[in-house]
């Protein structure tokens, strides 16, 4: 099946794209600007290399569903979000900051592949002499290119696989990108309500093939779950755990986009090595609410839904990044984040970057919000925060890494 939904691609008449593509697309944008903004923040750093591969790029150029406008497609906004970029870093600089991007296009479809070839010879998108444009099945393709992009020996690589579907992009794949550089990110789409609509108890060889046969329940197991309320919210949370266990990632950000045009919901998966990559992610969605949601808790523990507790007093419905969802989360951190300390990390207490790596993932929070959050027990002395020289912090907003965070021993504090 050709990429982007089997799309024939005409550069006078592209086809439509429709509404959650265009959040999808501003996400992109968006969290690249973020992306170089965060790791160039110290003033010594003045040149970054960088990778990116959209492995089902497309045509490059759409009509709006709305208005009929022409829209670029996500090669071209790439190129243009990393030229922005090195334009707002450096209105702040004396020493100019200069981004050294290699950006690889591929596209299976004749029609597209000739599509954005145009659209790359007519546009005036910059880097256009930092581009390998290619024709090809990602499948076939990844393992060369992997090896190809590891022979440039460039450590921050970014992957965006927008495939359409879920089949097309083995979970093998996206393992092989994250043992392959230091600096992995990884971007998948991956529509899983599709999945979920084609899951049966006596078909199991899609769920094999992706690599998911562990994650996923079959025959009886299935057949019961499907009985129970809220059970396509269980399998949604199952696949992507299950992605991100399998895909030798350290930090993931999984949330839903519906889709106006089918009326199904596909994740939007952000995987990566590094907490800085996941922290800039988390602060795009909430700095556009409304436009993703995720379902579970709003505290430490985001995928711990229990459906036989009642939504109206849990909170447990679709998580928005409004103000009301900000507010909900700060109060469940604020009892979570001590109970989490004194009850799994004891009196040895854990260090602040320990933390990120054990239950970032497990919250929607950014690490400022998680800062926050330990103010409370902080100031209440239910806890303690010590610096590697023994300093005591009297603000949890200016807690590092290597911070230590203790239980308070002269406290018999329970839950």
């Amino acid at each position: 099946m050709p990429a982007k939904g089997g799309y024939t691609w005409d550069f006078d008449d592209p086809p439509v794209i429709e509404a959650h593509s265009l959040v999808k697309h501003g996400l992109l944008r968006d969290y690249l600007i973020g992306y170089f903004q965060a790791i160039t923040i110290q003033p010594h750093i003045d040149s970054v290399r960088i990778v990116l591969v959209d492995a089902f790029a497309g045509g490059g150029v759409y009509k709006r569903w709305d208005d009929k406008g022409r829209h670029e497609g996500s090669p071209l906004i790439m190129m243009r979000a990393v030229h922005h970029a090195e334009e707002e870093i450096n209105k702040s600089r004396t020493k100019p900051l200069v981004i050294k991007p290699k950006f690889f296009f591929i596209e299976e479809s004749e029609s597209g592949f000739h599509c954005l070839s145009r659209m790359l010879r007519e546009s005036d998108a910059p880097y256009r002499d930092c581009v390998e444009l290619r024709q090809s099945d990602f499948q076939q393709a990844y393992m060369g290119l992997i090896s190809e992009i590891a022979q440039l020996k460039i450590s921050k690589v970014l992957f965006v696989l927008d495939q359409y579907g879920y089949t097309t992009v083995p979970i093998a794949a996206i393992r092989t990108i994250f043992s392959a550089f230091p600096s992995p990110e990884v971007i998948l789409t991956f529509a899983v309500d599709s999945l979920i609509d084609y899951l049966s108890p006596d078909n199991q060889k899609t769920v094999e093939k992706l690599g998911l046969n562990k994650y996923l329940p079959s025959g009886n197991e299935l057949r019961i779950l499907k009985s129970e309320r809220d059970w396509r919210r269980t399998i949604q949370a199952k696949v992507i755990q299950g992605i991100f266990l399998e895909s030798g990632a350290v930090f993931h950000t999984p949330f839903l986009i519906g889709s106006s045009a089918s009326s199904r919901a596909y994740w939007l998966g952000h995987f990566s090595k590094h907490v800085r990559a996941r922290d800039v992610m988390m602060q795009h969605h909430w700095k556009n609410s409304g436009r993703f949601s995720h379902y579970g808790r709003s505290g430490l523990h985001m995928f711990s839904y229990d459906p036989k507790r009642d939504d109206s007093l849990t909170g447990q419905l679709a998580f928005q990044f409004d103000d009301d969802a900000q507010s909900a989360s700060h109060a469940q951190l604020v009892d979570d984040l001590p109970r989490h300390i004194y009850d799994v990390e004891g009196r040895e207490g854990i260090t602040f970057g320990e933390f990120l790596v054990k239950k970032y993932n497990d919250t929607p929070a950014t690490v400022s919000m998680l800062r926050n959050a330990f103010e409370p027990a902080l100031r209440d002395r239910e806890i303690l925060i010590i610096g590697k020289n023994g300093e005591m912090r009297r603000k949890a907003s200016a807690m590092k890494d290597d911070d230590r965070i203790l239980p308070n021993p002269q406290l018999r504090f329970k839950f």
